[in-house]
């Protein structure tokens, strides 16, 4: 019986665990099942969901073009109307200016008042000239011969005419295809009789206006001096003529314009006589615009001549334009400053002007002032090449700056402009580089960048960074520091420090050459020739020439 029961117990329990273990298969079957139902179904979502999105996308691509085409069609329409507004604006702007001025400073000045008929349609066509001249070209002008007109009305009897023939004249040759023209339609005799017989200061004006215009073309400029225009020029500078400040700056002007890259006219100038009223015209002037051209006209008689930049100096020219520039205020006036710099830097030409210059009372301490606090890149570019202009191959000058201090006006100068990428702080950068550089080339003005720390600077800008220009620039300055190879081995074999070595220069010119010369077949000599001494070894330097 205990037998049966075991026997029977067992069967049941077995019968049980079979039970149970069908269990988890039928849910197998479920959750499988389920998963196919599921995974169909999130399929089929996803592709009515892909295919609305899709068409979504498209509604909104399409909506964005129509936008973009919408956009574009109104700003179009809009800067048309933007653009024709400001055509009428500018037009009757120029014309109400231009109308005013006749009737408020030529006609209410003017001697002549007789206005007929015929005087007025002369006058009103020459203001239409003028109106229109840029909605014109110039081949329309010179196929109509519109020019050839307005010279024959120049010649007029009455002041009524010939004042708008020459505004005329003048607004034509703004167009560069028509200077030539007008002076081959004999516009230059007319305008010497202009010059020479009129009473009308405005006229006097328009005339010199229109020299300077026409002179900017090279081939006028013989037919202007030999039609005897620049003799009269110089004659309204000097006040022989008029002593309207505003003629006389015109005439500054003309007279700027036709010196401008003519030795010939520049010795022509220093004959007539030219510089003496110049010189006055800066010292007793009451206009900046005529002091600033007369400054001009002596800069541009001085450029590359040292005969005419002696002449400036022999009655006084220095003395005057230090005067100055040290009551001008460089804040307010720097085109008049940078003026002044770059006439003082093309008088020094030769070593006797240099003397001259630099020994000027208070123009290296005025210089060096713009140098430091000048706001306007120009103008500091402009004082840092006079720095240079002057140490040029001048010994004594080069101790007279660096005694005053340029060492280290130029050196904050340098370091001010040295990550800047804007073109006119560049140039300033790179003039006040090659001033120091030159300063240097005076080994006894060595210590004076040493002691402020000058050496390891321009070492450090030129680790720092990688721009040709900086690299370029800062690199002369670490080249004049270099010792000759004679003390350079004398250094060495005396143990002495070398500077340039403490700096590690000889790298950093290496990286110089890659990063600044690298796009060049061959490096500039002065460069390869400051690594090799300084990859010499004592005897090496010691056959080596001087440096």
């Amino acid at each position: 019986d205990l037998m049966a029961d075991k026997k029977s117990k067992k069967k049941g329990e077995e019968e049980e665990a079979t039970e149970v273990s069908k269990i988890p298969e039928q849910y197998m079957d479920l959750f499988q099942s389920f998963d196919r139902s599921l995974v169909m179904m999130v399929n089929k979502t996803a592709r009515k969901m892909t295919q609305c999105c899709i068409r979504v996308e498209t509604k909104l691509d399409n909506t964005e073009r129509k936008m973009k085409w919408y956009t574009k069609r109104v700003k179009e329409k809009v800067d048309s109307e933007f653009h024709m507004a400001d055509c009428l604006v500018t037009k009757e702007l120029r014309s109400k200016i231009i109308m005013s001025q006749w009737t408020g400073k030529f006609l209410s000045a003017t001697s002549d008042g007789t206005l007929d008929p015929i005087t007025f349609a002369f006058a009103r066509f020459s203001l239409n000239i003028c109106l229109s001249y840029q909605d014109v070209s110039a081949d329309y002008f010179i196929d109509s011969k519109i020019h050839v007109l307005l010279v024959s009305l120049a010649q007029f009897r009455s002041e009524i005419v010939i004042g708008p023939a020459v505004l005329g004249l003048l607004h034509l040759s703004f167009h560069e295809e028509m200077k030539h023209e007008i002076v081959l339609a004999n516009a230059l005799p007319a305008i010497l009789q202009l010059l020479v017989t009129s009473e009308s200061d405005v006229i006097l004006g328009q005339c010199c206006k229109l020299i300077a215009s026409l002179a900017t073309h090279n081939p006028n400029k013989p037919p202007i001096v030999n039609s005897g225009c620049f003799h009269a020029i110089i004659d309204m500078l000097g006040g022989m003529r008029t002593g309207d400040a505003h003629v006389r700056s015109s005439a500054c002007a003309a007279a700027v314009n036709i010196i401008a890259g003519s030795d010939a006219n520049k010795v022509l100038a220093i004959e007539l006589d030219s510089i003496r009223p110049m010189l006055s015209l800066i010292q007793f002037g009451n206009s900046e615009v005529a002091l600033y051209n007369a400054v001009k006209c002596l800069a541009n008689i001085a450029f590359c001549n040292s005969f005419t930049g002696s002449k400036i100096l022999s009655f006084g020219g220095d003395v005057i334009l230090v005067d100055v520039l040290k009551s001008s205020d460089v804040l307010r006036t720097p085109e008049l400053t940078q003026a002044i710099m770059i006439c003082f830097s093309n008088i020094c030409t030769s070593e006797s002007n240099q003397s001259h210059i630099g020994s000027s009372l208070g123009l290296i301490e005025a210089t060096l002032r713009i140098v430091d606090y000048a706001r306007h890149p120009p103008v500091a570019a402009a004082a840092c090449l006079l720095i240079h202009a002057i140490g040029w191959n001048n010994t004594g000058n080069k101790a007279r700056t660096k005694a005053k201090g340029a060492t280290k006006s130029l050196l904050r100068r340098l370091c001010k402009h040295a990550v800047s990428e804007v073109e006119a702080e560049l140039d300033c950068m790179e003039k006040a580089a090659v001033a120091l550089a030159s300063l240097m080339i005076f080994r006894s003005n060595h210590d004076s960048l040493l002691s402020i720390g000058g050496l390891a600077e321009c070492a450090n800008l030129c680790k720092k960074n990688v721009g040709k220009r900086l690299l370029g620039a800062v690199s002369t300055i670490l080249v004049t520091m270099i010792p000759s190879p004679e003390e350079l081995r004398r250094n060495h074999i005396d143990c002495s420090a070398v500077p340039v070595e403490e700096c590690q220069v000889l790298p950093i010119l290496k990286r110089v050459q890659l990063y600044a010369f690298g796009h060049l077949a061959v490096p500039p000599e002065w460069l390869k020739k400051a690594i090799g001494i300084l990859s010499m070894d004592d005897e090496a330097l010691s056959y080596e020439e001087k440096w």
